[in-house]
């Protein structure tokens, strides 16, 4: 009987250990990307900051172009997260809107929209991002303009 009620003790501590607390409305720090993906369409995305704007995390879809929309239920797209579009080979254009301020590492890794843009310019730069320069070689001259070098780029 001992031996039941101890377990039963460890385990509700264990649970305690485990819970999660409600947060508060305007209790949320001022960065933080809030948990847990949702989609819309193709694109599987969650919100940062105070919920007021959105990164992509992926893309379930086949098309081989796309349009990321400048917008999802009203939220501005600001970022396309690490490796996003990563894996989906078929890629061959995409259009990202202004509003994109940061890409992360390998986002486009093995699409057809990557190595075509690499054949056009070895150093490949979206909304001044410098997202991919594993094509070049020697002396590396960063373009004017270029406000941010996305990780894993070289």
């Amino acid at each position: 009987m001992k031996r039941k009620h101890l377990t039963a003790i460890l385990l509700a501590a264990a649970c305690m250990c485990t819970m999660t607390v409600p947060v508060l409305p305007g209790t949320l720090p001022e960065t933080v990307i809030i948990a847990g993906a949702e989609t819309s369409g193709d694109f599987e995305y969650h919100f940062i900051e105070d919920r007021s704007v959105v990164e992509i995390t992926g893309y379930k879809g086949t098309d081989k172009i796309v349009e990321i929309p400048a917008e999802i239920g009203g939220k501005t797209v600001t970022g396309i997260g690490d490796s996003a579009f990563s894996g989906c080979k078929a890629l061959a254009s995409v259009t990202i809107p202004d509003s994109v301020t940061h890409i992360g590492d390998y986002a486009f890794y093995g699409t057809l929209w990557l190595q075509a843009k690499r054949e056009e310019n070895p150093l490949v730069a979206v909304n001044d991002i410098l997202i991919d320069g594993k094509t070049c070689s020697g002396d590396v001259r960063i373009p004017e303009g270029v406000t941010g070098i996305g990780g894993g780029a070289f």
